[in-house]
């Protein structure tokens, strides 16, 4: 067994400020929200999904105050979906950051781009593109941009083969290189 360190360590990333808040049946306040934010910070957390600032004026609030609270080397993000009002609102909230990321996320299961964006899947992955290119532009040189195609597990496996090789999967663009980590 070799004393090395490993070359690269894992990234740990948290989503409670978001998907942990929409769970409960009455959502955190800012107090509470700063309270979990100040934990997650001592835990020594690489980065934390802060909310959808789109959702509401309190949601946004929350993502700023938290963004502006975040340590320099914290990853700090909000969610949007694949509308550019809601990613000039999530860069708005967080772009106080000093490690700001718009998560963008769009369905793009069959089911999903048939019933519920009511698109063809060639308008689908034009929507995909021009959100994370203007996700791109807002944040410039700073910050990163993370895109996920979002299916639910009823839908797993029925992900259309065409978004397949087109980089509409899970891509984070870092800052500086404009080139993506596709997963």
């Amino acid at each position: 067994m070799s004393e090395k360190e490993p070359q690269r360590k894992p990234v740990i990333y948290d989503v409670t400020l978001r998907d942990g808040n929409q769970a409960l049946k009455k959502p955190w306040n800012l107090e509470e929200k700063t309270m979990v934010f100040k934990q997650l910070v001592n835990l020594g957390l690489d980065g934390a999904e802060v909310g959808f600032a789109a959702a509401s004026e309190t949601d946004f609030a929350s993502c700023r105050h938290l963004a502006s609270m975040a340590p320099e080397n914290m990853i700090i993000s909000s969610l949007s979906r694949a509308n550019k009002a809601e990613i000039e609102k999530s860069w708005q909230a967080i772009k106080v950051a000093s490690r700001p990321r718009i998560h963008i996320v769009l369905p793009v299961s069959r089911y999903a781009v048939k019933n519920i964006l009511q698109k063809s899947q060639k308008e689908v992955r034009k929507m995909a593109f021009e959100s994370v290119d203007l996700a791109r532009h807002l944040k410039r040189n700073r910050g990163e941009v993370q895109f996920s195609r979002d299916h639910s597990a009823a839908c797993i496996g029925h992900v259309d083969n065409k978004f397949k090789g087109t980089g509409i999967g899970s891509c984070s663009q870092r800052p500086g290189n404009g080139h993506g980590q596709h997963r």
